[in-house]
């Protein structure tokens, strides 16, 4: 399948699942893999994303990262499809862009060598790590510069045994996947 067939087909099935009394529970789970998880306990800064609205909430991440102190950053897109991580704290103002997304204006960049931790969003995922994102490839561009740990929280209509799709040389694996 095309990666864009892939879009079609999960992205409306993930809307309705996160929704769901089992997309729910499936969620707190994925949290809990997460939290118990060596990367995520060592790691003192980390990047999220702040969710739309059919996507895993991201809340219960930024919620328990400042119960334990830890930095939080978030992402902001650029022109030319660039992207780059702003400190979220009570300060942070942020705005919907033009898709929907929630970002910060102004604020402290923080450089990807700063960033421990980066909890990648996307549409579909393997055991390997390889994902099938929204399509801009702005993720797949900031990875190839990120020297951090990567995780991934894949929700059931996310995950995939082995790619349907073909996965392109330029796509950067995710080095961990909960499910």
């Amino acid at each position: 399948m095309k990666k864009s067939e892939i879009r079609k087909s999960v992205i409306p099935a993930l809307s309705e699942y996160v929704k769901s009394p089992a997309g729910r529970a499936n969620a707190q789970d994925l949290y809990q893999q997460l939290f118990e998880s060596d990367d995520f306990k060592q790691s003192s800064t980390v990047g999220v994303t702040l969710n739309m609205e059919d996507e895993l909430d991201t809340q219960p991440i930024i919620d328990k990262l400042n119960n334990l102190n830890k930095r939080v950053v978030v992402p902001r897109t650029l022109p030319d499809f660039q992207m780059e991580f702003v400190v979220l704290d009570e300060r942070t103002r942020l705005e919907r862009t033009k898709f929907g997304v929630r970002e910060p204006v102004g604020g402290q960049v923080v450089d990807p060598s700063d960033i421990d931790l980066l909890i990648v969003p996307g549409v579909a995922f393997t055991p390997l790590g390889e994902r099938v994102g929204f399509g801009a490839g702005f993720y797949d561009r900031y990875l190839k510069k990120f020297s951090g740990r990567t995780i991934t929280l894949a929700l059931k209509p996310q995950f995939f045994d082995k790619a349907d799709w073909v996965v392109d040389d330029y796509d950067v694996l995710v080095q961990q996947v909960f499910h």
